[in-house]
């Protein structure tokens, strides 16, 4: 696999999980303090998941020109340009919030 696409798949996986992970925390101390059972699916959780889905493309594409690849080791490159996308992402939330 090419190393460029190793390290685009990396950034927005991070940029992915950076923006999803507040959710999923969300997610699960719902279902702590609510009976089982009570927790439905609302129509805004697929669009909030579209945007994050789009963000995350937009700020993909923003990051790779800038990402160095390292052809040589691909994992070493994937695990680089996840934590690059994960931190980019929570810096520009940090920043907005």
């Amino acid at each position: 696999m090419d190393p460029l696409i190793i390290a685009a798949i990396g950034i927005f996986l991070g940029v992915l999980t950076r923006t999803g992970l507040p959710y999923l925390k969300k997610l699960r101390d719902a279902k702590r303090t609510e009976p089982p059972g009570t927790l439905d699916f609302d129509v805004m959780y697929a669009g909030t998941a579209i945007f994050s889905v789009v963000v995350s493309f937009v700020a993909t594409m923003f990051l790779l020109p800038q990402f160095p690849i390292l052809e040589e080791v691909p994992l070493l490159s994937f695990s680089n340009a996840f934590t690059t996308g994960f931190t980019a992402n929570s810096i520009i939330n940090d920043i907005i919030s």
